[in-house]
């Protein structure tokens, strides 16, 4: 593998059984169903999508979380997917998940350094007796004092608490730190702040992140690089700044256009591609393109010719018959206005 790419993740499917249909026949959840993408040391790749897209799943399947039906993970020159029992074990402080929820992620019995040197005490990583030393300066690192080791996550705001999850994972110093919506539970002001302090930290230790959000202006802050994705699959996949001046799938355009808020809209709703109807069922996902249902330039070919993610400029690839073609429906809205 390339020296400068942390992690290559190759034609990834998360299926889950369900069970059998009446036929016979066995059912599954195609939650994730072919993704690639690779993650460049010291910058971080977003996934974006609406509840359901599969996501999380993607997060949890970086992490071992649950079991990847096909395809593979390359953590480095780590085969990732297939690592199993105490290779996978020893492997675990190189790769850290922060998680969205602080509140649930903590247990509210141990105190702050407890819960930060855990992982230290799980994998048998240093000296027991500089572990606490450890989880102090792991707290000074992400802004909070040494001494709120000694406090219970119920004694923290909903910000520190994060915090407290950051240095948890820190403390392991991993290579690649999986956030799976890791401010979607805070309010405004304290996600500028999480969001800030995770560049900080990017920048001081090198870090590589995969980012988990729903949030487009999140991820327009954060990320360099963003994929897409769509009932288990990227639509599109291109450097940050790309996709925000020149996005090229109906999808992204509608992901866009309703985050406008309504001084950007100018009152004038008539070019939004607003979204209709809900995703097609998972267990049975549809011939052709997945989002040719919701889509208003949908074509005969869109429902019966499933397209190829293909790339469209350097670094910018997107699964759209029409890609190129079609004018976003949010320039005509800047143009009307």
């Amino acid at each position: 593998m390339n020296d400068d790419i942390l992690l290559k993740v190759e034609g990834l499917k998360v299926w889950f059984d369900v069970g059998r249909a009446a036929s016979g026949e066995r059912l599954a959840v195609r939650a994730v169903d072919g993704l690639d993408f690779t993650l460049r040391r010291g910058t971080t790749f977003g996934i974006v999508g609406e509840s359901g897209s599969g996501k999380s799943t993607v997060a949890q399947a970086i992490m071992r979380l649950v079991h990847v039906t096909e395809g593979r993970i390359s953590l480095g020159d780590l085969p990732l997917s297939t690592l199993a029992g105490g290779d996978l074990r020893a492997a675990r402080h190189r790769f850290q998940m922060v998680f969205q929820d602080p509140f649930s992620s903590l247990n509210p019995r141990k105190k702050a350094r407890a819960a930060i040197r855990e992982p230290l005490d799980l994998l048998n990583m240093g000296p027991a007796s500089g572990r606490n030393a450890v989880a102090e300066d792991m707290l000074a690192t992400v802004g909070l004092h040494r001494t709120a080791g000694k406090l219970f996550p119920h004694q923290f705001s909903g910000g520190q608490r994060q915090r407290l999850c950051i240095a948890r994972a820190l403390a392991s110093k991993p290579e690649l730190i999986v956030c799976d919506e890791p401010v979607s539970a805070l309010d405004v002001a304290i996600q500028a702040q999480i969001l800030n302090l995770l560049k900080e930290l990017q920048r001081d230790l090198g870090l590589s992140y995969v980012f988990i959000s729903h949030d487009l202006a999140v991820v327009q802050y954060i990320c360099d690089e963003i994929g897409v994705m769509y009932l288990g699959e990227f639509v599109e996949r291109a450097p940050a700044r790309r996709l925000f001046s020149g996005a090229m799938h109906p999808y992204t355009w509608s992901l866009m256009t309703a985050a406008l808020s309504p001084e950007r809209e100018k009152g004038s709703l008539a070019f939004r591609p607003l979204l209709k109807g809900d995703p097609p069922n998972p267990l049975n996902p549809p011939p052709g393109c997945r989002f040719a249902g919701r889509c208003q330039f949908a074509s005969e070919e869109c429902h019966t010719e499933k397209p190829a993610l293909r790339e469209m400029a350097d670094g910018h690839s997107v699964a759209c018959h029409h890609a190129g073609k079609l004018v976003p429906p949010i320039a005509e809205l800047a143009r009307a206005a």
